[in-house]
């Protein structure tokens, strides 16, 4: 989970340097990591190019219990099988 708005570097770009690294087989694990943005500004266009950085889920921060509990936490269930 990683937040768009990083200081030093943001999620964005964290996103794109963990793709690259799976892609060039430096893998730590056998698959991708599941990778999930969370973002204080999620408009449509800024959503959009999140997605294109190799996110698989974007989330509005701040996050709700709710959004926990029924959105990531089934993800999570769904990849480790």
């Amino acid at each position: 989970m990683l937040d768009i708005n990083m200081p030093i570097t943001d999620g964005r770009e964290a996103c794109r340097q963990i793709v690259q690294t799976y892609k060039e087989g430096k893998k730590i694990r056998m698959y991708l990591p599941l990778l999930i943005a969370v973002s204080s500004c999620c408009g449509e266009d800024e959503l959009l190019l999140t997605m294109k950085c190799g996110f698989d889920y974007a989330f509005e921060a701040p996050l709700k219990n709710q959004t926990i509990q029924e959105g990531i936490l089934p993800m999570l269930a769904i990849r480790e099988k």
